[in-house]
């Protein structure tokens, strides 16, 4: 049997790859702005992320009029601490884009994995 937290790391995982992939693909090739280009891979990883981590990591019997609003909560923290050390990061300290977003991926999970673990599944 496979724990919550590792479930989530490997949920985790798949969305950070489906993070960097979609940033690069919009900023190099669709020419999206590195914040634009991130909120729009963000925006798609949340709702991958909400299905597997609903049905696969908490194994949540909620209802969906409960768990996808507090989970949408739990995103928009992360969304917003994602914009915030992104652009700290790319306009203040001028580092690359992509070790930015890397920055961003320390942060974020643990303190999302936390609020869903307790809050928004349980």
């Amino acid at each position: 049997m496979i724990i919550p937290a590792a479930k989530y790391l490997v949920v985790g995982v798949l969305g950070t790859l489906t993070h960097l992939g979609l940033l690069y693909v919009t900023v190099e090739f669709l020419h999206f702005t590195p914040l634009l280009g991130s909120s729009t891979a963000f925006i798609w990883v949340v709702l991958q992320s909400y299905g597997l981590n609903r049905t696969w990591t908490f194994q949540s019997k909620k209802k969906h009029a409960i768990t996808l609003p507090r989970y949408i909560v739990v995103s928009v923290a992360g969304f917003l601490t994602n914009l915030l050390v992104m652009f700290v990061m790319i306009n203040v300290l001028e580092v690359w884009y992509i070790i930015a977003q890397m920055v961003t991926i320390l942060v974020i999970p643990a303190m999302n994995f936390l609020m869903n673990k307790y809050w928004t599944f349980s």
